[in-house]
């Protein structure tokens, strides 16, 4: 092995390490781990907020998750639009200046449907930072047919690695 390929197999060697070692710390701690990735998947096109229970109060609240999520539980006084069978007309009777907040899993599919609501005129629509996963990871009660619930459907096998607090349900 000549002095030039030793070289380029220790760079190699170091960027796996350096790998392996990211990848370590992310895994041994889910919170960086699921704030590192809503950095890269959220565009910032709409809002975000932090939750509170005390949202509820003040919103109007949208989740933006499939049926089959909503069913297993919501945030108390929410009212399902869906996602892939989501319709503007669904929304249109409420005055353009209605605060609405919208969420669902992990803020994507709320921040697609936000920026729709913000094109037809909405003015004062936010996203639930972290969807409703962060909401429970937070401690904050979610909902099945109006009881309180631990249950939390978490859209795929993969997704529930970023849900610490309650009962995961696929």
């Amino acid at each position: 092995m000549n002095l030039r390929t030793k070289k380029h197999s220790r760079i190699f060697i170091n960027i796996i390490l350096g790998i392996v070692f990211v990848v370590a710390i992310l895994l041994s701690f889910p919170s960086m781990t699921y704030h590192v990735f809503l950095y890269f998947l959220y565009q910032d096109t709409v809002e975000q907020i932090s939750p509170v229970p005390e949202l509820a109060d003040n919103y109007l609240i949208l989740d933006t998750r499939e049926q089959h999520e909503f069913v297993v539980s919501h945030i108390k006084n929410a009212v399902w639009v869906g996602y892939s069978d989501f319709n503007l007309d669904q929304t249109l009777h409420f005055p353009k200046d209605t605060a609405i907040l919208v969420y669902c899993s992990v803020g994507y599919r709320s921040e697609k449907i936000g920026e729709q609501l913000l094109k037809v005129g909405f003015s004062n629509v936010h996203n639930i930072y972290g969807g409703i996963f962060n909401w429970k990871n937070k401690g904050f009660p979610v909902y099945r047919n109006g009881m309180e619930t631990d249950s939390l459907h978490v859209y795929g096998k993969g997704w529930g690695f970023f849900l610490r607090e309650g009962k995961r349900v696929l």
